[in-house]
């Protein structure tokens, strides 16, 4: 009895320096925007549905938007980033397991509310899809943020958006859309794979101008090497199979990883 009392006086000391931290003026207004983005998506949901909007787009979309909650994150105030998706992922979890085992009528609206999203990657009894995107755009930030004892950032916060978040999404996109050239044995396109190596390129040179991290020391070896990481991880998105949310991006912070300073 004394140790459950001793974990509810800290949980009760915890909570006012919680609340100080949360409640700062920037991070309100960074949780607003968040808290905007998801109900947009929320309304993606219904416009998706209504205008038959192939399975493929509706999927990057999610893609995007997680995309930009990551970048506003990562430029203002990654801790709180780190927390905050630390928190979303807790909540997957908690979402899929009630999805799964709990009370059927809630099981049954959460399975027929994400059911028009899934695709053929999406068999067994737990859906990974969602959770592995957030894995993968938050473990680049987790392992960054580590490593710097939370006091800074790098260009390997940002290795899970330039490459699921904006490269595979776009491979996606553009493959669906325009894709003619398959790869051999593969079930991805030239076109797909070219657009997924220029828009990581691209995406690099845009963030390169609001984030001095990215260009850091000498701008023409980083372009280089950012040139190499990209073709790397299209090569890697190419070839794999399955839940290449986690991989490439864990590769994108090997191959960055030495740019950190």
């Amino acid at each position: 009895m004394a140790y459950v009392m001793r974990f509810l006086d800290s949980i009760c000391d915890l909570i006012p320096s919680l609340l100080q931290y949360l409640l700062k003026p920037e991070r309100l207004l960074l949780a607003l925007f968040w808290s905007f983005l998801v109900l947009c998506c929320v309304g993606w949901c219904f416009v998706a549905d209504r205008f038959r909007i192939p399975v493929c787009v509706k999927r990057k979309f999610f893609h995007f938007i997680a995309s930009v909650i990551f970048i506003t994150g990562i430029q203002y105030d990654p801790s709180f980033l780190c927390l905050a998706s630390v928190a979303a992922l807790s909540l997957f979890f908690t979402s899929e397991g009630v999805r799964i085992s709990g009370p059927r009528k809630i099981s049954d609206a959460i399975s027929m509310a994400i059911a028009p999203f899934l695709d053929s990657k999406d068999q067994g009894i737990v859906i990974w899809s969602h959770i592995f995107l957030l894995l993968g755009l938050s473990m680049p930030l987790w392992l960054d943020l580590m490593a710097y004892q939370f006091r800074m950032h790098s260009v390997v916060s940002y290795a899970g958006v330039v490459t699921i978040g904006i490269g595979d999404s776009f491979a996606a996109i553009i493959g669906s859309y325009f894709g003619r050239i398959p790869w051999k044995g593969r079930n991805r396109t030239v076109e797909g794979s070219a657009a997924m190596l220029i828009s990581q390129i691209l995406f690099l040179e845009f963030i390169g101008l609001v984030d001095p991290v990215i260009f850091l020391n000498s701008a023409l070896q980083r372009r280089l090497a950012f040139i190499v990481h990209c073709v790397c991880t299209t090569a890697a998105e190419a070839l794999l199979h399955g839940s290449d949310n986690v991989f490439i991006p864990l590769l994108s912070v090997m191959l960055v990883w030495p740019l950190r300073s």
